[in-house]
């Protein structure tokens, strides 16, 4: 499989040191090959980009719908880029996109029904994805690595679906949160088609184009985590099903429940 590398100018906030990033990189690729899902992969020239302060996108050439992922290191805790991304009740992350929990949801595996409204001339999308946290390869890298993962799931699960929507054929991806130089490094990789008369490559390419405005915006929504995640915040877990006591965001070490 080749990579098409697309190296994106956004800045970070601050910037690890390469030795140390290509050193925890190497130290938890094995694991990650052994216990994790997705398949980002970071270059000698990757990590010497993300040292510079910057992200990194690719697109990954695989049979069907290619992979479209993106790479960025930020200073946020683990806990506060876990929490920005989880906790989709208070951000959807998706302009447009409506989405309802179904029944068999639990805090470590969710059912969730999405429905995307797009403008005219499209006829809108919906799906039911089954999203999962990793707790092997949490536990295999002793709590260093948090992994969430999601596929679709049958349709026939959703409860309201839209009569007028296409059903998408294709919709897999995750998140990958690793410890590395004093920071966390952030893995974002989705693959889609949603049918209908707009072509695969188009949404690969689109995903591509709006990689770092996501990663940008989980990074900005952790700063607001500790206090947005207080003592009346519902509790949200690891991947191994620890709970992050709300409120103990603000310390220097989050408790578990």
């Amino acid at each position: 499989m080749g990579l098409g590398a697309l190296l994106v100018g956004a800045a970070l906030a601050g910037a690890p040191p390469l030795a140390e990033l290509k050193a925890d990189w190497e130290r938890l690729s094995a694991l990650r090959a052994e216990h994790g899902q997705l398949s980002a992969t970071l270059s000698d020239a990757d990590l010497a980009q993300l040292a510079a302060g910057r992200m990194v996108k690719h697109r990954e050439r695989i049979e069907g719908p290619d992979h479209a992922w993106g790479v960025a290191w930020s200073t946020a805790p683990r806990e506060a880029l876990w929490i920005a991304i989880l906790d989709d009740t208070h951000d959807t992350l998706v302009e447009g996109l409506e989405e309802e929990q179904l029944p068999g949801t639990t805090p470590d595996r969710k059912l969730l029904f999405q429905h995307l409204d797009l403008p005219w001339p499209f006829e809108d999308r919906q799906w039911v994805l089954e999203i999962v946290n990793n707790p092997a390869l949490f536990g295999a890298s002793g709590g260093d690595i948090w992994e969430r993962v999601w596929k679709l799931a049958p349709a026939n699960l959703a409860t309201s679906p839209d009569p007028d929507a296409i059903w998408t054929p294709e919709n897999d991806g995750g998140w990958l949160l690793m410890e590395a130089a004093g920071g966390t490094l952030m893995v974002y990789q989705v693959r889609g088609d949603i049918g209908g008369a707009i072509p695969e490559d188009l949404v690969t390419r689109y995903a591509l184009s709006t990689l770092d405005n996501m990663l940008d915006h989980i990074i900005e929504r952790a700063a607001a985590i500790p206090a947005h995640y207080d003592s009346a915040h519902f509790v949200m877990n690891r991947p191994d099903g620890t709970g992050i006591a709300p409120g103990s965001l603000t310390g220097s070490r989050p408790e578990v429940d």
